[in-house]
């Protein structure tokens, strides 16, 4: 079984195993996963299949944001990161370049040298537009799980047909290219879908060596999963795979357990 969805705007202050205290930051729905990945190891379940939904209004989230952050700042409540993520996808949302404005100006009144960051799939980075946001935040954090579309197909089963999920793979890895102050989130999996064949792991690091970000965090999972049969993988091989990658690229891997 799968966790409930954000129910709000903000939530947090949450501690993880990458970011140590975050204050969340939800632009989408509040009732409804909306993302065009369905990965079968996402903590939230299915994505919404069809387009009976509407996107939060840029100014509801700016004011929630701006309450909250005005309460911390009264309170004297400290956290490291605030991080866009929260129900799917949220660079999908139409209004993201206003938002992520709206954000930055907020943290730089109520709660500066506190870093403003996001957790993304990484679908819609090779837009300009997107990527001109993107640039603005102190770090992205982008999805690559697989070195290659047929295993991205399978693990992150994104929505469309395999000729768009083809087209989605190759916008991925350009816009990844392109993106400055990247950092590559991996997460291996075993079981009925598994990415740590040494032929997978081979193709990920040629791909992750082509974009070569600033650093890649690769962690497991430790939830519940969309899909059954989903596993998590031993701290022993994730570090094997934090090596290879290092040793083969000189890219600093960090693993999270």
């Amino acid at each position: 079984m799968t966790i409930p969805l954000q129910t709000g705007y903000v939530y947090g202050p949450v501690v993880s195993r990458r970011f140590g205290s975050s204050l969340g930051i939800n632009i989408l729905p509040t009732d409804e996963k909306v993302c065009n990945f369905d990965c079968v190891y996402c903590q939230y379940g299915a994505s919404v299949k069809e387009e009976d939904f509407s996107f939060p209004p840029a100014e509801e989230i700016k004011e929630s944001a701006e309450k909250h952050f005005l309460w911390m700042q009264g309170q004297s409540v400290s956290v490291d990161w605030i991080m866009i993520a929260g129900n799917g996808e949220p660079t999908l949302h139409p209004k993201f370049s206003r938002i992520v404005d709206d954000l930055k100006r907020l943290r730089d009144t109520y709660l500066p040298g506190v870093k403003l960051g996001i957790l993304s799939n990484a679908s819609s980075c090779f837009k300009p537009e997107i990527q001109n946001a993107l640039s603005k935040l102190d770090r992205c954090f982008m999805k690559l799980d697989a070195g290659y579309h047929s295993l991205f197909r399978r693990l992150n089963a994104p929505q469309g047909s395999s000729d768009q999920a083809n087209l989605i793979w190759s916008d991925i890895i350009d816009g990844l290219y392109h993106l400055p102050k990247g950092v590559i989130q991996s997460l291996f999996v075993t079981g009925k879908v598994d990415n740590t064949d040494p032929k997978d792991v081979q193709e990920w690091v040629r791909a992750v060596d082509y974009i070569h970000p600033e650093e890649v965090q690769i962690y497991t999972v430790d939830r519940p999963t969309r899909v059954e049969g989903i596993l998590p993988v031993e701290k022993q091989k994730l570090d094997e795979i934090a090596k290879r990658l290092t040793s083969t690229t000189g890219i600093p891997a960090h693993v999270f357990v």
